[in-house]
């Protein structure tokens, strides 16, 4: 086994990221694809038990492994933002909807991937603390939107990303994230 495969991973759910003992990766499994797939596993193990460092960790070999997979890097912003860096986060949030925009209509509650929900909670409340600072981030209200979207609270998402584009209105993730949740009403023909 080289040094950049993982010596263990977790068994990930459909949809969601389990709680499971970490397996052995095997001998065969040394393809990109498996190789990424492990380690999104060991990163969800590790964000899971609230240690999100090494969930970046584990998460940025996955991306080293998969480029294109936007739901790697989907993860690996859940993970940098839960080590407070939203920049890096809101970069990996625009890189994941560039690479595949459909995952801004996804379904999920991204409170479930935390071992304690209330965790999620103090890094909004975190989040919310430095924007009161730093009214004009572009990229960290765009990251309050990402996470309010993931985590059933449409409206104040929506009302995040239109806030992302007064600031910044060339920011292609808050209007996909805005297409996604409030489609425009289809233009009425003209009347002859």
């Amino acid at each position: 086994m080289s040094s950049d495969e993982p010596a263990q991973a977790e068994p990930i759910a459909a949809g969601g990221r389990e709680s499971a003992q970490p397996s052995e990766v095997k001998s065969s499994e040394v393809n990109p694809e498996s190789l990424a797939r492990k380690y999104v596993e060991l990163g969800d193990y590790y964000f899971k038990a609230g240690r999100f460092a090494e969930a970046v960790e584990a998460y940025s070999k996955a991306r080293s492994y998969a480029p294109d997979d936007a739901s790697v890097h989907f993860v690996l912003a859940d993970a940098v933002f839960a080590t407070g860096d939203y920049h890096f986060a809101a970069f990996l949030i625009a890189e994941a909807l560039r690479l595949e925009p459909g995952l801004a209509s996804a379904e999920t509650d991204k409170r479930l991937f935390y071992g304690d929900p209330k965790v999620f909670d103090e890094q909004m409340a975190a989040l919310d603390r430095y924007l009161d600072i730093k009214l004009y981030d572009a990229q960290a209200h765009l990251v309050r939107g990402y996470n309010l979207r993931f985590s059933d609270k449409k409206e104040a998402a929506i009302a995040a990303f239109r806030r992302v584009l007064e600031i910044a209105p060339e920011n292609r993730a808050a209007q996909v994230f805005l297409d996604a949740l409030a489609p425009k009403a289809p233009e009425a023909p003209p009347k002859v």
